[in-house]
């Protein structure tokens, strides 16, 4: 019964736990036959996983000679070719370029999508808005934020206007509720303290020559910073 979970089962290590002497082909076959494959499955979908990841001229390179990118597919590859139920995941994206990031990325949603569960660790809050639906934020092994990952985003009571045109910052700034203003990307973010001050903001500048006015859920990232607060070490 243990055996069988366990063939369920993939893990993608942050420390790379590749056998670098071996080559690629090498690598997925051990991995392939401790969880229950035969030669000819593994190679068949090797072949699959090298197409998707562009790399299918490294088939019998050795690891070693991969670069950390190219190293990161061939964990990934060991730790999926059995199609596993269940895929846990800390921080795999951890070196790799924009490129990469997104390959993996997508392999990881298709995997989602054809129904395998994914646990996925990680400081990068960016990558877990990406695809996560649940979260949990723990701090010294104790968790200060859990749930549904929009209903906690919806239910945070402060949130962002993001505004192009022409407006005076300072009126803004003296609006009531609004926590502060600030310019990022030629766009204005001003940050309110709950939705009823957007009012405010719009009343204020609506005969303003304005081409965005947006309010938008607080990142992800804002929320951790806050909830984490001086806990955080």
């Amino acid at each position: 019964m243990v055996k069988k979970l366990i063939i369920q089962i993939g893990f993608v290590t942050e420390e790379r736990s590749l056998l670098t002497k071996l080559t690629v082909k090498e690598q997925i076959e051990f991995y392939g036959t401790l969880k229950g494959l035969n030669k000819e499955q593994i190679d068949k979908l090797l072949d699959e996983w090298l197409e998707k990841f562009e790399i299918t001229g490294y088939k019998n390179r050795k690891i070693k000679e991969l670069s950390k990118g190219n190293q990161q597919k061939v964990q990934f590859i060991s730790a999926v070719i059995h199609n596993p139920k269940l895929l846990i995941l800390d921080e795999p994206f951890t070196g790799l370029d924009p490129i990469n990031v997104k390959l993996l990325k997508d392999a990881v949603i298709e995997l989602k999508n054809k129904g395998c569960s994914i646990i996925f660790s990680s400081h990068q809050m960016e990558y877990i808005e990406d695809f996560c639906e649940k979260l949990i934020i723990l701090v010294k092994g104790k968790p200060i934020l859990n749930g549904n990952l929009q209903e906690i985003k919806e239910s945070y009571a402060k949130k962002n206007i993001l505004i192009k045109g022409d407006i005076n910052i300072e009126e803004i700034k003296n609006i009531e509720g609004v926590l502060s203003v600030s310019k990022e990307k030629g766009e204005y973010v001003v940050k309110i303290a709950d939705i009823s001050v957007a009012k405010k903001v719009f009343a204020k500048i609506k005969d303003k020559d304005i081409t965005k006015y947006d309010v938008v859920e607080p990142s992800l990232n804002e929320i951790f910073i806050e909830s984490v607060g001086g806990i955080h070490e």
